[in-house]
């Protein structure tokens, strides 16, 4: 005899009381929407995390947790518009910016003004232009070690970073614009460092800030946009986070 056909609302035979309202099977659609807040699947047991995921998943660079119940698969979508131009278009910019500005401190600035130039002095703030070689990084870190070491060492842990700053901007949608434009700073901050780094075996930084007693270390346009892009990240960060705790009051009300 043929099996008797069992209508979608109804539980099965070899169902438990609480299978008849399973999720996407009750009129309400309540279930639907708990598997949609709550995510529909979790990561496998012993399954690797990406470690830039965090960062990725402002606004929504990351697949979130559902987003196969809402018929949109991971990985798919805008994320394959990344905005390589965009990157490209700051990297010849900040690029440009960097070496003609430290072209002019290792010419102009060192040789007609003796390697110094005030802008502005009020007060006990004092904004100038000095011509400094910096061997080392921020804060004069390694700048006393041996050559032979430091060199080499600024050069991979550069390479490091921007390949890492490369990986993050190819896992970016095509709507990403605020992150692009960080990771794209960063990058073209980093970039120009290493451009000195390679040719001179040292930094030339120029803009020199004092407030009274306080000497902010020497620095240079690409360092500026290595700031401007991080402080970026960080206040994308922050938004996110204030955005989540407000998501997260609306679906317990």
């Amino acid at each position: 005899m043929a099996p008797e056909h069992l209508d979608d609302d109804s539980p099965s035979p070899s169902s438990g009381p609480g299978d008849a309202t399973r999720p996407g099977r009750g009129e309400s659609g309540e279930p639907r929407e708990e598997a949609r807040r709550h995510g529909s699947k979790e990561p496998p047991t012993g399954a690797q995390r990406d470690p830039a995921e965090p960062l990725l998943r402002l606004s929504g660079a990351a697949p979130t947790p559902g987003a196969e119940a809402d018929g949109v698969p991971a990985g798919s979508g805008p994320r394959e518009r990344r905005p390589w131009w965009l990157l490209l278009v700051l990297v010849l910019v900040v690029g440009a910016a960097d070496q003609g500005t430290k072209l002019w401190a290792s010419r102009d600035l060192r040789q007609a003004h003796g390697g110094s130039l005030a802008l502005y002095r009020g007060g006990s703030t004092t904004v100038a232009m000095t011509y400094v070689r910096n061997p080392g990084a921020a804060w004069g870190f390694l700048a006393n070690t041996s050559a032979s070491f430091r060199r080499p060492f600024f050069v991979v842990v550069s390479m490091l970073a921007m390949s890492f700053i490369l990986y993050l901007f190819a896992r970016l949608r095509g709507g990403q614009r605020f992150l692009a434009v960080a990771l794209g700073l960063i990058h073209a901050g980093a970039l120009g460092n290493f451009a000195d780094r390679l040719q001179y075996g040292y930094v030339i930084d120029f803009i020199d800030l004092r407030f009274g007693s306080l000497r902010w270390p020497t620095f240079n346009v690409a360092d500026v946009a290595i700031v401007f892009g991080v402080v970026m990240i960080f206040g994308e960060m922050a938004v996110a986070t204030l955005r989540e705790r407000a998501r997260r009051k609306t679906s317990q009300t």
